[in-house]
């Protein structure tokens, strides 16, 4: 059966990439360049594709992406409630249960920056998402798990 292909951020993607899975959203079809060869996806291939959007659902900027908008299903993911987070974090990093409401609360009032005063962090020039507080997440946990033990509420508080 056909794999699954995940896109993230398709609305940064290259006039390249964009003028190659044309076919492939269109046809079904994949021609391979200096060949007179083409691929047909399987039964079961999905591609899906990520864009980021501003608070009413728009993409950020226009793109040579929106090519591809009249073949996509598009779905509109809400940001999870605080409850939600602090489940995730805690299924994902079992070490850091303790403290997933204090690394929320952090996440928050900096992502709430963002938003409001249009702050971006400075080296990637974007606003901090769900993606970088799974990131953090990730790094403290394998902070942790380089150390022998640890109070991680001292580090919090």
């Amino acid at each position: 059966t056909g794999k699954w292909l995940l896109l993230e951020d398709i609305d940064y993607a290259a006039k390249d990439v964009v003028s190659t899975l044309l076919p492939i959203l269109e046809n079904n079809l994949l021609p391979i360049p200096g060949m007179s060869e083409v691929v047909t996806s399987r039964v079961g291939f999905q591609i899906f594709a990520t864009q980021r959007t501003n608070a009413n659902g728009q993409p950020l900027f226009s793109s040579e992406a929106s090519l591809l908008d009249k073949h996509w299903n598009v779905v509109h993911v809400s940001y999870p409630a605080v409850e939600e987070l602090e489940t995730i974090i805690s299924q994902t990093f079992p070490n850091l249960s303790s403290t997933a409401s204090k690394i929320i609360q952090i996440f928050r009032g900096i992502s709430l920056e963002t938003t409001e005063s249009h702050f971006q962090i400075e080296l990637l020039k974007r606003k901090i998402t769900l993606r970088d507080l799974m990131k953090w997440c990730r790094r403290i946990q394998n902070f942790v798990n380089g150390l022998e033990a640890i109070n991680l509420e001292g580090i919090f508080l």
